[in-house]
């Protein structure tokens, strides 16, 4: 309870004038960072390192006892096939950045005064509400790549069953908030424990 009040003198009050309840936590303030880029681009591509030799062993195999390999079933020698990986290698990687830019700028996410809100989505945007009344956990991850880039990515589970509450907006069981540098990360993660415990939270989780 120490813990709940002191936050409460920090925290500024939904009433408080035009300043929001946690205003200053959002993507605007705690954007995701550009090596998020580098993370999700490296792991694509050690992705694609195993997809490609894998591919060109099942290419080569024979169509049966002594019979003819599929590649030179279709005429193509070696040089060819290793032309064609690197095409689509390249192809694969220029869709993956044009991707995740667009993702990235759609993204957003903000604290309101009784939930998280995030929202994401190319083609079709969907809104995702997380009560802080029913947080249970909140945990602070890193992946190795994620590790060696100093970022992190904040996880907030919610203790009740995800449910669709309108068109494109859904209260999750759990959201996500990428990318955000390991300093930047744990603040996210401490506010959001000490706000959970100002909606007198039931969960032991936190």
């Amino acid at each position: 309870m120490s813990q709940s009040q002191n936050f409460v003198s920090d925290v500024p009050s939904a009433q408080s004038g035009s300043v929001t309840f946690a205003s200053g936590i959002s993507n605007r303030t705690y954007p995701i960072v550009r090596m998020w880029f580098v993370q999700q681009i490296i792991v694509g591509v050690f992705a694609m390192i195993i997809f490609f030799p894998a591919l060109d062993f099942f290419v080569q195999l024979p169509e049966g006892n002594g019979g003819p390999s599929l590649t030179t079933s279709l005429g193509l020698d070696s040089g060819t096939l290793g032309i064609i990986f690197v095409a689509l290698f390249v192809i694969l990687l220029a869709y993956s950045l044009v991707y995740l830019a667009l993702w990235r700028s759609n993204y957003s996410f903000s604290f309101l005064p009784d939930y998280i809100v995030t929202k994401q989505g190319i083609i079709a945007k969907k809104e995702r509400h997380l009560p802080y009344r029913a947080v249970q956990d909140v945990a602070v991850s890193q992946g190795i790549v994620e590790r060696i880039l100093g970022i992190a990515t904040v996880r907030i589970e919610n203790a009740e069953a995800a449910q669709v509450v309108g068109r494109g907006v859904t209260i999750s069981s759990a959201i996500s908030i990428p990318g955000q540098p390991l300093m930047k990360a744990n603040e996210t993660s401490d506010a959001i424990k000490r706000i959970a415990l100002t909606k007198n939270s039931s969960q032991t989780g936190l």
